[in-house]
């Protein structure tokens, strides 16, 4: 095993600095602290995880951390504590007077700081193991807050939580960036991917499999082992390597020779049942495939490039967000793979968070990215002092300064249980499209959630159903609904599905986007943005779409703005069309 170069001294990026804000928001919660406190963290943390410049950068280029929103002289300090040193007084001190227990339940669903505070100090349990015994004989529901039903949820919790950790895509994109930059610079690399469920799109990643093309592999084996984010390496041999970032993730590295690379990646990309597919296929036509190449005997007739593997084996080349052995080799073989919607495809982005920030360098953003349109979408219940005009005058004087993009006024609704809509008709007439999203009560009983979305889809001013689902990755399942039924009536309706690119929920699953590819349903993007930085998210979005099979005519934002908006407002009576068209 090659030398360990010396470490950088640690520093916290955003999202683990959040994490910790979040931790001490918690523990300060299981104390029964000020609220006020206890939110102050929250939203420092919102903040940190919504701002693209790292913490690090920022105090190095002497910013004042307490200009940022919601983020004040102690929080400033506290976050310099983190960003510089990995941890902070207050985090260590709270550490120390919460249960380690707390922790771990505090990652499991439908557990919150009270309720956790409730189970361990009732219940005097030390480990999951004990937690699960204690369910298991009936005490749980004893607790105050818990029932039967509370206490079976708890038992199919704590035996999710014991399987192996997946990360959202999108909390590892980073680190994948950073090691394929990295990787490219070692000397006699040709060519470096992320392969595994990452390149395939998967919502969540277990770990991040590399394939490098090389003649050097030693030379490169060792660049990669002294990249100075690894905590640890676990193994390192000529052509392979194990590691585990400081972030705790887990990164395969494997370098093989060019004409290896093709078949490598392959085999890498996965999944497994398509591999296994492949390798009938390959059999029936008296071939071997494997990571190596395709064989006949000891002749490698492929392996360069997955596009020649798939041609020999008579099949179109198939995209890796396909290749889950969902019926994706038969329509390759018959020439019936749909041409997915592609970036250049998407001319608008749906849905950007318009929380009063400054409107022109979001809009520059988005025209550097070729974007033409974009809907910036306020909560007409977070607009305080602010009105809809006040919005639509502040879009209207952006619009002046950047003649290129049209912005359209969007307002977010809650759904409320019966289906009907936290807003009034006035409000709801004031904006030029109207996503309605649930936003809470989402363990109803699936009769029950399937009326109240229905009822939502009936609604003649909704043009979009947001994050449709509601699921948070590995945090909150999807909502329990008839889920073909909605959508079937979603597009008798011509309401649109939305996919956010919010990484944590990438909602649409890719699951319903095929299904409302076949129920002709209409899907429409959105980033979720706050930031200029966060306009990359459509990306993510995009990538949910792929896996659903959805070429660009199911996607509405791949149309222009005008189409697109006489496609989302179906109802010729509302008065939200007429006024809208004098105002385009």
């Amino acid at each position: 095993m090659p030398p360990r170069p010396k470490r950088p001294q640690k520093r916290l990026r955003n999202t683990e600095i959040a994490e910790k804000f979040e931790a001490i928001a918690d523990m300060l919660a299981m104390q029964s602290a000020n609220p006020f406190r206890v939110r102050a963290y929250q939203n420092a943390a919102r903040t940190l995880r919504r701002y693209a410049v790292e913490a690090g950068d920022l105090i190095a280029h002497g910013q004042d951390l307490s200009e940022l929103p919601g983020i004040g002289v102690d929080l400033a300090g506290k976050i310099r504590d983190l960003a510089e040193t990995g941890t902070t007084e207050i985090y260590e001190e709270l550490k120390r007077q919460t249960p380690e227990l707390a922790f771990t339940l505090m990652q499991l669903p439908g557990l919150g700081p009270k309720r956790v505070h409730a189970l361990v100090d009732a219940l005097k349990v030390k480990s999951l193991d004990e937690l699960r015994q204690a369910a298991r004989a009936g005490r749980v529901r004893e607790v105050s807050g818990f029932g039967p039903k509370a206490e079976a949820e708890l038992l199919k919790a704590i035996e999710k939580a014991e399987m192996p950790i997946r990360r959202s895509i999108g909390a590892v994109t980073g680190d994948a960036r950073i090691l394929v930059d990295y990787l490219k610079a070692a000397p006699g690399v040709e060519e470096a991917v992320v392969a595994g469920s990452f390149r395939r799109g998967r919502e969540s990643v277990g770990d991040l499999d590399l394939v490098v093309s090389s003649r050097a592999a030693r030379a490169v084996m060792t660049h990669f082992t002294g990249f100075p984010g690894i905590a640890r390496v676990s193994a390192a041999g000529p052509t392979r390597a194990t590691v585990t970032l400081e972030t705790g993730l887990q990164v395969d590295l494997r370098v093989v020779k060019p004409e290896s690379f093709g078949s490598a990646l392959l085999y890498f990309t996965g999944s497994k049942a398509h591999n296994l597919e492949l390798r009938a296929l390959a059999k029936e036509r008296g071939l071997k495939l494997n990571e190596y190449g395709l064989y006949r005997g000891e002749r490698r007739l492929a392996g360069r490039t997955e596009a020649e593997i798939y041609g020999k084996l008579g099949l179109d080349e198939i995209p890796p967000e396909l290749r889950e052995a969902r019926e994706e080799v038969e329509a390759a073989r018959t020439h019936a793979l749909p041409k997915l919607v592609e970036r250049p495809d998407i001319k608008g982005d749906l849905h950007v968070r318009d929380e009063g920030q400054a409107i022109a360098p979001i809009v520059a953003a988005a025209e550097t990215r070729g974007l033409s349109y974009l809907a910036m979408v306020s909560r007409p219940d977070r607009l305080g002092k602010a009105s809809l005009g006040d919005r639509r005058a502040a879009l209207q004087e952006a619009q002046k300064r950047a003649p290129r993009m049209r912005l359209v006024l969007g307002i977010e609704v809650d759904v409320l249980t019966d289906g009907s809509l936290a807003a009034a008709d006035e409000v709801l007439k004031g904006a030029d499209v109207v996503f309605a999203g649930v936003n809470g009560q989402f363990d109803l009983p699936q009769a029950q959630q399937t009326e109240r979305l229905l009822a939502v889809l009936r609604n003649p001013y909704v043009a979009i159903l947001a994050h449709p689902t509601c699921r948070i990755i590995n945090r909150r399942e999807p909502l329990d609904a008839d889920w073909p039924r909605i959508i079937r009536e979603a597009s008798q309706r011509g309401v649109a599905l939305e996919i956010s690119g919010d990484p944590e929920r990438l909602d649409l699953t890719d699951v319903h986007c095929r299904m409302a590819r076949d129920l002709g349903a209409g899907i429409v993007l959105g980033s979720d943005a706050r930031t200029p930085e966060e306009l990359e998210r459509i990306d993510l979005a995009l990538m949910q779409a792929r896996r659903g099979w959805l070429a660009p005519r199911n996607v509405l934002n791949t149309a222009p703005l005008d189409a697109l908006l006489k496609r989302l407002h179906r109802h010729p009576t509302s008065s939200i069309a007429p006024r809208l068209a004098k105002a385009l």
